[in-house]
């Protein structure tokens, strides 16, 4: 359609200004990936507003032609007062996309679990723009980022370069009243609506005399990239590299970019190197061509018909037009419409993808601060990350996820030092890439100080750490001059563990001290050796006990006790290579090679029975030592051994059997033994010990008697039956069994005192208390119920306001030979 002389080419359409508004000249450059710019330069016979009043406002361009119109739409982003032309002023204004306004906007940010799309919306929305006026068509879902940072730079550059990393394109589709973002990741979008495409002719030069025509078309090869090879790293399969490649079948064999990725979200490695080597393909074949149609829009497929009729379809990916309109000054119009055009495309079977824009570099250590829900509180996840927020997130915002840097980091081993909500870290970008931080040191500030003081603490070289109550573990190395050393210090309990072997090796002295116990246990053999003396001091007992044999072996050994020394043995055997010597008080007795001699004051001689057993020596264990009994106050009670008896003599007596009624023993009894030179009688009168042939009196610790209570004494050893006729004698409170009589050194006994006797291994035990007990000066008859076996028994004096609330004083041996009536 051919327009007529005097039809206006050019309309422009401006926001609120009613003015008579014509377009004089007019310069446009748009392309595929890119803002579009348009300068006007506007006439009006009428005042026009001043420079400040036209910036932001929506303007409206109308194109006519032969073949249809196109508009241009957008906002004034700047306006200048120009020089008038006769009765016309003059205005030049500059008109952009609204998407234009992104690139004012400038901020450090952080996106997390999000994808592009909503990114993009949410830019949009706090810029204030239309939200139909950004339209996505893709067919593949994007994926969602755990991590994406602008760092600094404008929110359009950010975008740009988010689209361009997923391989989308973008152009502006203009309308009447507005015009669109349309952004895709495939080939489809770019067609009409209706499906059809148009087809323009191509001259070759500019002499066909027709209007609005495409001419001098060039088009330009050069070589391609051959071959991208990707590779991507993944913490979750971090030893399995994925790669992934893609070949351009009519590209050289020889060219090659490989390309290293560092995001754990990235697309798959072989639809990220397809999406690459598009992109850095593009333009290896396309076409430049010049023109006058004022109908082309940017993003266009068009098919192009050439004169010697073949047919291709070519894909419009940059578009500039520059358009003089001189008719809109009327009288001083001073030539006619001259319109002048270049384009570049590309054949519609190249898939086009924008160029890859590397994003800006973030270099150095940032700071950052560990957030948590508590603070000095350790908050992380299964990866061993920790929320970080830069001091340009905004505030409210919980932090972001981050990994951090460890100095040993294996397969189950390495150290592992998490910071706490609270703390200062610096944050490292790998390859200076903002959407791949990481923590990689931590630093004090004015809240968090350093754990010693500085700088008093200059030299020291110290790792503290923290409990949850405030205490912790300390790991110390001074150097100070003059002071030099290492602590180490726990607040709760501290392990050392070798599998092989631990060797110490000091070259001064070791001081140790327990306020506890202190328990070693050794599977195998242990040897200490000294080369000097050894000294242990124990306040309470000491066992020790061999399972085999017990050796002590020196020069002189010497047993000493305040109390009493049991030796026992299945065979005792004292070998000397001159002589040996029993000492006890001013008695002796002394074993040499030339006789035995015993040398006392007086010499006792027992003729029923001999010494008894030994106690039996029970070593405790070492992890089962008795703690220390809390003083109970200031009761004693000493227990010592009788003076004038030698040996064990002065441990061991005989257990009677108790009998039930009076009378003798029956004739069938056996002679009854010697009495006990420790054994007195069962009443308060006894009779004096027969003398020995040897000589020797007993008498020396024994009572007078008459030689009735003698009579009971030796017949059965039992408690005297009630008085004949006596109707006020209370009966026997003691019940039938065994009574142990003996004297007992013993200078004061509690009230809750009582006696116990048991067995070596305790399955036979029988108590008497204190008011059971009769005494008879230093005599004591102490009865006992039940029949206990005929092995060797021990006799304890137990109280819990002593001491030691069980102590041993003899071991007895029960009479088989004294039976009572009632026995048998």
């Amino acid at each position: 359609m051919e327009l007529a002389a005097n039809t206006a080419r050019l309309t422009v359409r401006v926001a609120r200004m009613d003015a008579d508004l014509r377009v004089l000249s007019l310069t446009l450059s748009e392309a595929l990936a890119e803002l579009s710019h348009a300068t006007l330069v506007i006439v009006s016979p009428e005042p026009l507003p001043g420079p400040e009043d036209w910036l932001s406002r929506d303007v409206h361009v109308s194109f006519r032609g032969r073949y249809g119109e196109r508009h241009l739409h957008g906002a004034v982003n700047e306006a200048w007062r120009l020089q008038d032309i006769g009765r016309f002023q003059r205005m030049q204004i500059t008109v952009v996309p609204h998407a234009w306004w992104l690139t004012e906007r400038c901020r450090y940010r952080i996106f997390t679990e999000t994808t592009a799309v909503d990114i993009a919306r949410a830019l949009w929305r706090e810029a204030g723009l239309r939200q139909d006026d950004l339209v996505f068509d893709l067919r593949a879902t994007p994926p969602v980022w755990q991590y994406r940072t602008q760092s600094g730079e404008s929110e359009w550059d950010f975008l740009c370069r988010l689209f361009s990393e997923l391989g989308w394109y973008w152009y502006f589709r203009h309308e009447a009243d507005r015009h669109i973002l349309m952004v895709s990741d495939h080939a489809g979008a770019l067609m009409r609506p209706d499906g059809t495409r148009r087809h323009v002719a191509i001259h070759y030069d500019r002499q066909s005399g027709q209007s609005e025509i495409l001419y001098r078309f060039q088009r330009v090869r050069r070589r391609a990239l051959h071959q991208v090879r990707t590779r991507r790293y993944r913490m979750g399969t971090p030893l399995a590299i994925e790669t992934g490649e893609a070949r351009h079948d009519q590209a050289s064999p020889s060219g090659l970019h490989e390309h290293y990725v560092h995001q754990e979200d990235a697309p798959d490695a072989r639809r990220q190197a397809e999406s690459w080597l598009n992109s850095l393909n593009t333009g290896c074949d396309h076409c430049i061509a010049q023109g006058n149609r004022a109908d082309l829009n940017c993003g266009e497929v068009l098919s192009f018909r050439f004169p010697d009729d073949t047919r291709s379809d070519w894909l419009i990916t940059g578009l500039t037009q520059q358009m003089a309109h001189p008719q809109v000054l009327e009288e001083l119009a001073s030539g006619s419409f001259r319109h002048y055009q270049t384009l570049t495309a590309v054949p519609d079977t190249q898939t086009w993808r924008p160029p890859r824009q590397t994003p800006r570099r973030l270099t150095g250590f940032w700071p950052a601060i560990v957030t948590g829900p508590a603070p000095g509180k350790v908050f992380t996840d299964d990866q061993g990350r920790v929320q970080v927020r830069f001091a340009w997130d905004p505030d409210g915002q919980p932090g972001t996820w981050l990994r951090v840097s460890q100095r040993l980091a294996g397969n189950r081993w390495g150290s592992l030092m998490l910071p706490r909500a609270g703390d200062e870290v610096s944050v490292l970008f790998l390859e200076g890439n903002p959407d791949t931080p990481v923590v990689a040191g931590r630093r004090y500030h004015s809240a968090h100080e350093a754990p010693q003081s500085l700088p008093d603490g200059q030299h020291q070289w110290m790792f503290r750490s923290r409990s949850a109550n405030g205490t912790g573990h300390e790991v110390l190395l001074d150097d100070s001059p003059g002071n030099a050393h290492i602590l180490l210090h726990s607040s709760g309990q501290l392990a050392l563990r070798a599998r092989k072997r631990y060797q110490a090796s000091v070259q001064g002295c070791v001081h140790q001290k327990v306020a506890g116990h202190l328990q070693e246990t050794t599977d195998g053999a242990a040897s200490e050796q000294a080369d000097g003396n050894w000294n242990e001091h124990v306040s309470g007992q000491t066992h020790l006990q061999a399972g085999q044999s017990l050796v002590l072996g020196g020069q002189s050994l010497t047993l000493e006790a305040g109390g009493s020394i049991h030796l026992k043995g299945g065979n005792a055997l004292f070998n000397s290579g001159q002589t040996v010597i029993f000492k006890v008080g001013g008695a002796a007795v002394s074993c040499g090679p030339g006789g035995v001699s015993l040398s006392a004051p007086v010499v006792m001689v027992n003729m029923g029975g001999g010494g008894g057993a030994a106690a039996t020596a029970s070593p405790a264990a070492p992890e089962k030592s008795p703690a220390v009994p809390p003083e109970r106050g200031a009761l004693r009670t000493r227990l010592r051994p009788l003076a004038g008896q030698s040996g064990d003599a002065a441990h061991i007596q005989r257990l009677m059997p108790l009998t039930t009624g009076s009378g003798s023993a029956p004739a069938t009894s056996r002679p009854e033994p010697p009495v006990p030179s420790a054994v007195l009688g069962a009443s308060t009168s006894c009779q004096a010990p027969r003398q020995v042939q040897s000589g020797v009196n007993m008498s020396a610790i024994a009572p007078q008697s008459s030689s009735e209570d003698a009579k009971t004494f030796a017949h059965s050893l039992r408690y005297p039956p009630p008085a004949t006729g006596n109707n006020n004698a209370s009966p026997d409170p003691v019940s039938p069994g065994y009574v142990f009589t003996g004297e007992l050194a013993v200078d004061a006994l509690p009230e809750d005192a009582r006696f116990e006797l048991s067995t070596g291994d305790g399955k036979w035990t029988s108590v008497c208390t204190l008011e059971r007990v009769r005494q008879y000066g230093r005599v004591y008859e102490i009865p006992f119920d039940g029949k206990p076996p005929y092995e060797p028994l021990h006799l304890y004096v137990c109280s819990d306001s002593m001491t030691s609330a069980r102590h041993y004083l003899r071991t007895v041996i029960p009479d088989k030979n004294h039976r009572t009536t009632q026995d048998n």
